[in-house]
This record gives C-alpha cells, sequence and structure tokens, in this order.
C-alpha cells in the first residue's frame, strides 16, 4: 500500500476484469481499495450516513428524485430549498461553505477537514461539525480517493523514469494533489521530481497554489499558467499563440509526459456547445466551448508518445447523489457511467490502441481514467 498523500492511502486489489468494447477499445477495471486518514471512526461514520440519508429523502422541496436534467448552476441555487435550509441550520459554518462551491477553494476544506476554518470563522478540527461531514459524506471520500489513485498513478511513471517528468495539471484548481506529490517525490531518495506546469483560468486559485508551493520548498519545481483550456480549437500552454496555426503547419505544441484534467469532465456537455456558461466567479463566457469529447481530443494533443492522459468523472450510479444533486445542489455536474465515458473516448477519435485503465476506488464515487498515447505515434490529429 504506497502512501504518498497526506489524506488518503490506495492499495489496487486483485481481480481486475478486462473486455472488450463494441467499438473494440480493451478496457482494463482495477478496483482499488482506499484508506482514508480522516475515515476513520465507523460509528461516526453511520451517523453521518443517516443524518445524509434523511436529508436526501426531502429532496428538492419534497422530490427525492434524482433529476440531472434540471437545470443547475451557480445561479439557480435555491437557498429556500427546505433540505438545503435543513443542512444549514445543522452544520454551524456550512451556510458560508456554500457560498464557495463551485470554486476550487470549497474543495480545499475537503482535502483537510481538520484543519483552518470556514469562510465565516467556523473552526475546523476534533469538535466541529462540519469537519465530520467533510469527512464522511460521500463526495468527501471520493474527492481525496480520485486524488490520490492520480497521484499513485503519476508515481509510477516517475519511478519508472530516469529523467524529469514533465506534467500538465489542466484546471488544476488549488493543485493540492500535485503539490503533495512533488512534496513526496522530492523527500525520497533515487526519484527524480518531475517538472509541473499548473494550468487553470482561476487567477486567485493559481495565486494560492503559487504561494502553497513556496511554503512547502517545492517552487522550483513549478510553472503556473493563466488559460482557458475549453478553446475548442485546442489548449494554449506556455503562451503560445494560434493554435489552429499549429495544427495547419503541423507544429506540435509543447508536449507533456502525462496530462491530468482530474476534476473539469463532468462539468461538461459532451459535445461543444454555445451558450451562455458560468462557473461561479471563475469563468463566465457566451461563446462555443470545448465539450467533453473535443477536451479529451485537445488534451491527448498534449501528450508526448508513450504517455498519457489521466481525467476523472463522477459515476452514476454513484453513493449518496442525491445530497449533491437537490440538497448541496452543486451545480453543472453531469456523473456518467463507464460506458457513457467510454463512448466519449471512442467519440474523440484518440488513439486508443493502448487500451484504456479504469480505477475504481471502493468508495463508488468516482472512476479515473488512464490512456497512454502509443509510443509509436506519430499522427498529428487535426
Amino acid at each position: 500500500m504506497k502512501e504518498i498523500s497526506t489524506i488518503t492511502k490506495v492499495d489496487y486489489c486483485a481481480g481486475g476484469e478486462s473486455y472488450v468494447t463494441p467499438g473494440g477499445t480493451t478496457v482494463r477495471l482495477h478496483p482499488v481499495e482506499v484508506e482514508d486518514k480522516f475515515a476513520t471512526d465507523p460509528i461516526e461514520a453511520d451517523r453521518i450516513t443517516r443524518a445524509v440519508e434523511e436529508l436526501s429523502e426531502q429532496g428538492f422541496f419534497g422530490d427525492p428524485r434524482i433529476d440531472l436534467e434540471r437545470k443547475r448552476t451557480r445561479r439557480d441555487i435555491r437557498l429556500d430549498n427546505p433540505s438545503t435550509r435543513s443542512m444549514m441550520e445543522i452544520i454551524e459554518g456550512f451556510a458560508s461553505w456554500h457560498r464557495e462551491i463551485p470554486e476550487a477553494k470549497a474543495l480545499e476544506h475537503i482535502y483537510h477537514p481538520d484543519e483552518g476554518h470556514l469562510p465565516d470563522g467556523t473552526r475546523l478540527g476534533e469538535e466541529a461539525e462540519a469537519t465530520n461531514w467533510l469527512t464522511y459524506i460521500s463526495d468527501a471520500l471520493g474527492i481525496r480517493s480520485r486524488a490520490s489513485v492520480v497521484q499513485d498513478i503519476i508515481s509510477k511513471e516517475i519511478e519508472a523514469s530516469e529523467s524529469p517528468l514533465k506534467v500538465a495539471s489542466l484546471a488544476c484548481g488549488l493543485a493540492t494533489p500535485m503539490l503533495e506529490l512533488c512534496s513526496y517525490v522530492k523527500n525520497r531518495e533515487g526519484l527524480v521530481v518531475p517538472e509541473f506546469k499548473l494550468a487553470d483560468y482561476d487567477k486567485s486559485a493559481l495565486n494560492v497554489a503559487r504561494d502553497r508551493a513556496k511554503e512547502m520548498g517545492v517552487i522550483e519545481h513549478f510553472e503556473f499558467q493563466r488559460t482557458n483550456i475549453l478553446r475548442p480549437e485546442g489548449i494554449a500552454i506556455d503562451g503560445l499563440k494560434g493554435v489552429l496555426a499549429e495544427r495547419l503547419f503541423n507544429k506540435p505544441k509543447r508536449q507533456f509526459d502525462v496530462v491530468e484534467l482530474v476534476g473539469i469532465l463532468e462539468y461538461l456537455d459532451s459535445s461543444d456547445w454555445v451558450r451562455h456558461f458560468e462557473y461561479g466567479e471563475v469563468i463566465k463566457v457566451n461563446k462555443l466551448i470545448a465539450g467533453a469529447t473535443n477536451l479529451i481530443k485537445n488534451s491527448f494533443d498534449l501528450v508526448e508518445p508513450g504517455g498519457r492522459i489521466i481525467f476523472g468523472n463522477m459515476l452514476n450510479p454513484r453513493p449518496q447523489l442525491g445530497l449533491t444533486i437537490n440538497v448541496v445542489q452543486w451545480p453543472h455536474i453531469k456523473p456518467r457511467s463507464i460506458k457513457e465515458v467510454l463512448q466519449l473516448l471512442e467519440a474523440s477519435k484518440i488513439d486508443l490502441s493502448e487500451g484504456v485503465d479504469v480505477h475504481l476506488p471502493d468508495d463508488g464515487v468516482y472512476a479515473i481514467y488512464s490512456v497512454r498515447k502509443p509510443e509509436a505515434y506519430t499522427q498529428w490529429v487535426a
């Protein structure tokens, strides 16, 4: 069992299945046992689970159905929804945390629910009810295990390399998993620390990530770039201009050994779409933006032959989805089954000849997908 993260440990189980899709893609399933360092009290876990079930039964204005088609944006969150009000009454400080969603800083309290304080000053710690909820609800367990699986996948690439890997984290947010991974590698003898590129449109998140990299003593291994990764024509990395021109003249963009975008896909429609898109205070656009299929393709373009992309998507079905959809009302999310994500991959037309590895933490919240670009890959995909 590998211990990279300060939040969870992961251990791969024997007996994973393999199969071939009707489209001819080889799929390898990897069950993962997760040991969460915070969720250690089964009695407390049961108490929170029962409370979640009661709130979920209240649903959205009394309707407990999980309606994934209902419009859910930050502007559409209904604070007068009785189950949402009940949750705010139960958990001191929850209302102030709720105002932060869906921005990256809301997740930081989930990564480390025993540290710091909520925006209204509510302290987190052993006696705080907010800490109990941010520890034991399924979303929190899933976000932490998702991070640890990504760290584990990348760490194996690092261990197999004698030179520094180039790792890009797209829509990185506060980049907690990458900062922790870098610190882990730096403090292990015999491993070469990668060159990390953190890319996000949220300037404040990048500033926080930069400050934390300094505090952790790893700043020299990171570059930071504010960029919109949802341009349909391609992802501009390292300040490159004219991405379309690069494709027309067959000039490759800077390529990475690993590109991870584990936290973005579930916010996107499958296809490119034109509409007003608003993600908290981070991004507001009213133009064509890349859907999940195109983003997979554009991310794959950034990968060096022999490298890999890593992304995740919230599962459907999954535990406590009613809490996420109807009570917390987390905006935009589109949970997808493994089958639906594989269809996105095949529709993206990227080279899947190496197959798809699907990592399945035992909390049942997320699936994490990894696709390696063949060593012999030479085609420039236009």
